[in-house]
């Protein structure tokens, strides 16, 4: 999600989504950000406050960015629809929410082995998802 050409790594969920397997370029990369080109021409620069989101941002650019599209056909087409909108759904699995949402930022889920997430809609407003054996069983704005 980005707003006005820039966006954080801490995964703030507001503004423009860039759907997974957008084919984006890769402008710039240095210990603090990274800058992509949209398909539109559009550039975005993607911030890292590693203290907050515990990732170097070169990692953040490996989960990022793929020379290949990441298969999200394997799914069935309403998973498949909800993981490029950006929409979470219950019985979803750990992979397909990071593929809907990237990871949660690291200082408040220090690992994705926890059955509970916490995402940030903005500095003050997060969501927390659980999980059950890797599946997700409850959360805010989550999708029966």
């Amino acid at each position: 999600m980005f707003e006005k050409g820039a966006a954080e790594a801490t995964n703030y969920w507001r503004g423009s989504l860039v759907p997974i397997n957008t084919q984006v370029t890769l402008v710039a990369l240095d210990g603090k950000k990274m800058v992509v080109r949209l398909p539109s021409g559009e550039t975005v620069s993607i911030d890292n406050i590693e203290k907050f989101s515990r990732r170097s941002t070169s990692t953040i650019a490996h989960n990022l960015l793929a020379t290949q599209p990441v298969p999200i056909g394997r799914f069935n087409d309403a998973t498949a629809s909800a993981i490029k909108s950006g929409i979470l759904k219950m019985g979803m699995t750990k992979e397909q929410v990071i593929m809907a949402r990237d990871s949660p930022p690291g200082h408040k889920t220090p690992t994705l082995d926890f059955d509970t997430w916490t995402y940030w809609s903005s500095r003050f407003v997060t969501q927390s998802l659980v999980f059950s054996n890797g599946v997700l069983v409850r959360g805010r704005d989550v999708l029966p």
